[in-house]
């Protein structure tokens, strides 16, 4: 009460959380809405005490899974993501994307960040897919070239799922996972080299 007085007294409401003690000594967390009243001279406190401890257990609950979900998230050998449907702006992107492409986090937040860096060959393919994805409501799987912040090209296998509006009319988000698959498409283009070889020697 004493750390709360002087902002009571100023704004004349205010809520709170604080904790009680039962009977036998427990300690469990209450939210107390209290009001600075004044009446014939003098001043009161009326103040409503709710016990919160089952939305704290929910709230631990879900900060518990989250953590489990960062943890997961992150032993995946590609880079979880998620963004806004219509302006392919980041909303989530796992710590693996620092690792893999070499910026920093804040980076893919930016807008048109992921756009910037597709390679410039792929990138009109890359974006229409996503879009094409969005206006359909259907998964989509393609690979395309991702520069990344050491000059390096990755070939990029992307998978891309789609979160609807709630009445499913159109794309409210888009989620997916990236996998650096370019020791597979360097395999496959040495290959291809071989065969035409073997093709011009007979």
């Amino acid at each position: 009460w004493n750390e709360h007085w002087e902002e009571l007294c100023r704004h004349g409401a205010m809520v709170f959380e604080s904790e009680h003690i039962t009977r036998d000594g427990r300690l469990f967390p209450v939210e107390i809405s209290a009001n600075h009243l004044r009446c014939g001279g003098l001043e009161f406190i009326c103040s409503f005490v709710r016990d919160i401890s089952e939305r704290k257990r929910v709230q631990a609950e879900l900060q518990a899974s989250s953590r489990r979900f960062e943890d997961l998230v992150n032993t995946i050998e590609g880079v979880v993501w998620e963004a806004d449907a219509h302006s392919l702006c980041f909303t989530y992107i796992s710590d693996q994307a620092v690792r893999l492409f070499g910026y920093p986090l804040e980076r893919w937040y930016e807008e048109g960040f992921w756009q910037a860096h597709v390679h410039p060959d792929d990138r009109s393919r890359a974006v229409s897919l996503c879009a094409e994805s969005s206006r359909q409501l259907e998964t989509q799987a393609f690979d395309y070239r991702f520069l990344c912040a050491d000059g390096r090209v990755l070939w990029l296998h992307e998978v891309v799922s789609v979160v609807a509006e709630s009445d499913g009319s159109s794309a409210k988000l888009l989620r997916g996972i990236l996998v650096d698959v370019t020791a597979s498409h360097e395999a496959s283009e040495k290959l291809r080299l071989l065969a035409r070889v073997f093709e011009h020697a007979h």
